[in-house]
């Protein structure tokens, strides 16, 4: 019920979707921020409480991917695809959420800890997914636009 669904949607609905998505993803990035792993070892191993404003950094990110993704309006052969998106993000942030808290409930950190690993992989499958999704309509993505990161998440992307 959260979704905003559009029940006819052609290709320039699918385009603005892309471009939407993609944007969203660009707009919360935390470019030059360590990885959250990194920082809550250093948080965990050195006592380095400074890296706990950086790990609560990432999980405001990823509240704001999730809550911009969910403003997105979704064409109707997208949703299982966005759903999975929304909900690896929604565990990635409470992952880290986690993380930023490790010094005073090593409990709950410890927990997502051991999930962090398979909501990554998750978040990546969901990735593919879309792209796959969305290869048929790649003909309407210009080059500059944001969608074009999507390419990342192709089996035949090479870094």
């Amino acid at each position: 019920p959260d979704i905003d669904l559009m029940n006819d949607s052609d290709q320039q609905d699918v385009r603005n979707y892309a471009n939407t998505l993609a944007a969203i993803l660009i707009e919360n990035s935390t470019p030059g921020t360590e990885n959250e792993l990194t920082l809550m070892n250093d948080v965990v191993v050195n006592g380095n409480r400074e890296k706990i404003a950086e790990l609560e950094a990432i999980a405001v990110a990823y509240e704001g991917y999730i809550t911009d993704t969910l403003k997105v309006p979704v064409p109707s052969f997208l949703v299982k695809e966005h759903l999975d998106f929304l909900n690896t993000l929604t565990a990635i942030h409470a992952d880290i959420a986690a993380m930023s808290i490790a010094l005073d409930d090593p409990v709950v950190a410890l927990l997502r800890l051991k999930r962090y690993q398979e909501d990554v992989r998750g978040l990546g499958l969901a990735m593919q997914n879309m792209y796959a999704s969305l290869e048929p309509y790649a003909p309407l993505i210009k080059k500059d636009d944001p969608a074009a990161l999507f390419v990342v998440f192709s089996p035949d992307f090479q870094s």
